[in-house]
């Protein structure tokens, strides 16, 4: 409902005062819904991506979906289709992901678009509800496309945060996914690795608001949770430096959802899922990830059921770092922050999927794991941030 076409630039070095040189890396159509039509293309799956246009931009947009093959159905509104941008920087290898808001929606433009969507659905067996809403659309939009959907005899799989999520949900959806961030708005609480996800998954498919919930975890990977249970997934180890998360989530949506309607069973659709979302983070902005990659990652991809007892935290070892249930599957840690007199700041990791909790000084440091890497003499490492202190009770 609310597209973009995105721009990669691509500069040197950024400088604070004076001109960036820059080039253009690429111009494609994108947006959370349309990301996923051609991601779900691009994997060899067949799609119809429903959006709005407006002004210029929109009929670039329109263009550009043309010029890559995605079938599309666009709903003509008033305001401009939005740009955003990605600015990488060559030299620190970082870029920065500048999105605006985004054009107003009127009543009956947002009408429209329902009714379009509805009608674009024919015989589909999976909807997609993607990104953000724009200004205008009420926050029960999602929750009327809920509706209409599962009156048309298809499945809704839902991809978006803030009121717009809840008011879905209330609803009910065949699959949710939601990252740590949009989790965390549903707990309440941190949320850090595969326990604080199963406890929100739990919820979400007691409650009826999710058939699958599927909550990603970063670099640590994914829970993926049905009435059946709950699987952990581990990212695999990336073979190059990540370069930017964006659109990788869409990628993860899209792999799903191929997987689902080939007839695959969630969980061997969610690894592809996080294979391909590791591929889509080794390029800058929303660009095509590179297939023979996301295969080879895919084989890379490590699941194990969760029980009630692999999910208790194991005892600790006054000699060492205390080992909990988040992180990554690195087999040693670089820690950054927190005490300067910390006695090691390379510790192992003896198991994937862990936070790091360190006895020092009468308490314990905790660590958590971040979405980077680093290379040393000691081979590649996961990168921890310090998160809090605690204190032994005496």
């Amino acid at each position: 409902m609310n597209p973009a076409v995105d721009l990669c630039w691509e500069v040197g070095h950024l400088e604070v005062i004076g001109k960036n040189r820059a080039r253009v890396r690429s111009v494609a159509a994108g947006g959370g819904g349309i990301n996923v039509a051609r991601h779900v293309v691009r994997l060899g799956g067949r799609a119809t991506a429903v959006h709005t246009a407006g002004g210029e931009v929109g009929l670039r947009l329109n263009r550009l979906l043309d010029e890559e093959g995605v079938d599309h159905v666009a709903i003509d509104i008033d305001d401009d289709t939005r740009e955003a941008l990605v600015l990488f920087e060559a030299e620190s290898r970082r870029g920065y992901h500048i999105v605006p808001a985004g054009p107003y929606l009127h009543e009956h433009e947002g009408r429209r678009s329902l009714d379009a969507l509805v009608q674009a659905v024919g015989n589909c067996p999976y909807v997609v509800a993607s990104g953000s809403l724009p200004g205008g659309l009420p926050d029960d939009f999602y929750a009327a496309v809920a509706r209409r959907i599962k009156a048309a005899g298809s499945r809704l799989v839902l991809d978006t945060s803030g009121p717009a999520l809840r008011g879905a949900l209330a609803e009910g959806v065949f699959l949710l996914r939601c990252n740590r961030t949009e989790a965390e708005s549903l707990t309440g609480r941190p949320v850090r690795g595969f326990d604080d996800a199963r406890a929100l998954n739990e919820h979400l498919i007691a409650t009826g608001a999710a058939e699958i919930a599927v909550t990603t975890l970063g670099a640590l990977g994914a829970l993926c949770s049905t009435g059946h249970g709950h699987t952990e997934l581990y990212a695999p180890p990336l073979p190059g430096e990540p370069l930017s998360d964006a659109g990788a989530g869409d990628s993860m949506v899209a792999a799903l959802i191929t997987q689902l309607a080939a007839g695959e069973d969630p969980v061997s659709a969610c690894a592809l899922g996080v294979a391909v979302a590791a591929a889509a983070m080794l390029t800058p902005s929303t660009e095509p990830f590179d297939l023979d990659t996301a295969r080879s990652l895919r084989s890379q991809v490590r699941t194990r059921s969760q029980t009630d007892e692999a999910r208790q935290c194991r005892p600790h070892d006054a000699s060492g770092p205390v080992v909990g249930k988040t992180g990554s599957m690195a087999t040693k840690a670089v820690l950054e922050g927190g005490p300067d007199d910390l006695p090691e700041r390379i510790v192992p990791i003896s198991d994937p999927g862990q936070d790091l909790k360190i006895p020092h000084r009468g308490g314990y440091e905790h660590f958590k794991i971040t979405s980077r890497h680093q290379d040393s003499p000691e081979g590649r490492l996961a990168v921890y941030e310090w998160w809090e202190r605690t204190e032994i009770a005496e």
